[in-house]
């Protein structure tokens, strides 16, 4: 049993539990940006305003390549601490992390890149869920289903909804969806059958508030 993003290759290879495990949080993108540049996004109202700033990206990530598809104007680094330098002497001006790794990322970094700040206005999404994913065995297949069995009625009975603030409240209180700015995005990586129309799937306006 392992845990990876929605992917239709990954998709043709294991077994999924087409359930989102963290209600497709993940898919909320916040910003590094310079501290001297922390304004410059609050007056943005359109996506294609946001395109016109420069986003600093990793070399062969999933998302380098979903910005890629919408035109994005981006500088990519195969080198991970490298895009928090970018930022640091604004070489580029902002920096996408999702909002389950933005804050950790502050911590570790500010002291050492100190020109590092979180953009407060604006969020970007795109949907991002992460699926359970078992062996494409009939072992693998019968775990699966009863996996998927599980975690429907964690939903049904709202322990699901429970649990996922219990573990994501301070998170979601640090990101503060619900007073940003949210420009959503598709992505046209996902596998066909992603359940977007499952409204209990995903996180909802309660948890952005």
């Amino acid at each position: 049993v392992t845990w990876e993003p929605a992917g239709k290759a990954l998709q043709q290879r294991l077994t999924a539990i087409k359930i989102p495990i963290f209600k497709g949080l993940l898919g909320y993108r916040l910003f590094f940006v310079h501290k001297d540049n922390k304004d410059i996004f609050k007056d943005i109202t359109k996506i294609k305003d946001l395109k016109q700033f420069t986003m600093a990206t990793g070399h062969g990530w999933g998302v380098t390549d979903l910005y890629k598809s919408h035109n994005f104007k981006m500088i990519v680094s195969p080198a991970y601490e490298g895009l928090f330098e970018m930022i640091n002497k604004k070489r580029a001006d902002y920096f996408s992390r999702g909002v389950n790794e933005i804050f950790v990322e502050y911590e570790t970094y500010h002291d050492d890149f100190e020109n590092l700040a979180i953009e407060e206005t604006i969020a970007l999404y795109h949907p991002l869920p992460f699926y359970t994913y078992t062996s494409p065995t009939e072992r693998g297949k019968a775990l699966a289903k009863r996996i998927q069995e599980g975690m429907k009625t964690l939903i049904q009975n709202r322990e699901f909804d429970r649990l996922f603030k219990m573990h994501h409240k301070d998170l979601l209180k640090s990101a503060s969806i619900g007073s940003r700015k949210v420009f959503q995005i598709q992505n046209p990586l996902l596998p066909d059958d992603v359940p977007l129309e499952k409204q209990e799937y995903w996180i909802d306006q309660e948890f952005k508030n």
